[in-house]
């Protein structure tokens, strides 16, 4: 191969390629995330009411699981402990 012709790529000119194109992705990323914003605003008034429904919701659906498994695991350790050993 012919080095004489071509540009001589080292280690630092591969390293601000990198850089330069890392930051096109974030300059393209911030310009999608605003965009996305800017489309759902409208729609985040109509759902953040029906969101805190389902939310509360689910909450209760969760504490009431976390009691009735607390109170499975104690009867099972109760059990576990009052057997009568022969």
């Amino acid at each position: 191969m012919n080095n004489s012709s071509k540009d001589s790529i080292t280690l630092k000119t591969i390293s601000d390629l990198k850089e330069e194109r890392l930051k096109e992705i974030r300059n393209q990323r911030d310009i999608i995330t605003e965009t996305i914003k800017a489309t759902s605003l409208p729609f985040n008034f109509f759902t953040s009411k029906g969101s805190s429904i389902f939310k509360a919701a689910n909450i209760s659906i969760l504490v009431f699981n976390g009691i009735i498994t607390g109170i499975r695991v104690i009867r099972k350790i109760k059990k576990l402990f009052h057997r009568k050993v022969f």
